[in-house]
């Protein structure tokens, strides 16, 4: 009797995972899918890295490292150059942003960056913003784009 139990208990079971899995029971199990993250162009990100290197670098450092104190304002008051990479606030910024930014500098009085209007194509700045967020892990680049969207 007890093996008879044991083999009907594993005939539900398996029917049971059966009809969940063909959602015969009226409930489909939604999947909670990680978003995927979309794939810039490589030749898109290369041109952005040496378009960095060329332009960027000297402040912001080999790969958008930035400088370690990069929250401590100088003595004229403005704050150093920040990371790039994805661990300083340059994510919390739409793409808008970073692209006015980049192609004028920032505004009088609120910073060092220069404007790179007259060396930077449009072409040219947005492929150093995204070989800019290459860098940046998955979970920055999707906190970004949620941002970007607002």
């Amino acid at each position: 009797m007890h093996q008879q139990k044991i083999i009907l208990f594993l005939i539900i079971a398996m029917v049971s995972v059966s009809c969940e899995r063909s959602g015969e029971h009226g409930e489909e199990k939604q999947q909670t899918e990680k978003p995927i993250r979309p794939m810039p162009d490589p030749a898109v990100i290369a041109a952005g890295k040496t378009i960095y290197k060329d332009h960027c670098r000297q402040c912001h450092g080999i790969n958008g490292v930035g400088n370690t104190n990069w929250r401590i304002k100088k003595a004229n008051g403005f704050w150093l150059p920040p990371p790039l990479n994805g661990t300083a606030h340059t994510w919390h910024h739409p793409k808008k942003w970073l692209f006015d930014r980049i192609k004028n500098g920032s505004p009088k009085g609120k910073g060092e960056m220069p404007a790179l209007k007259d060396k930077l194509s449009d072409a040219e700045i947005n492929a150093v913003i995204v070989w800019m967020q290459s860098l940046w892990p998955d979970n920055v680049y999707f906190m970004w784009q949620e941002k970007d969207r607002e």
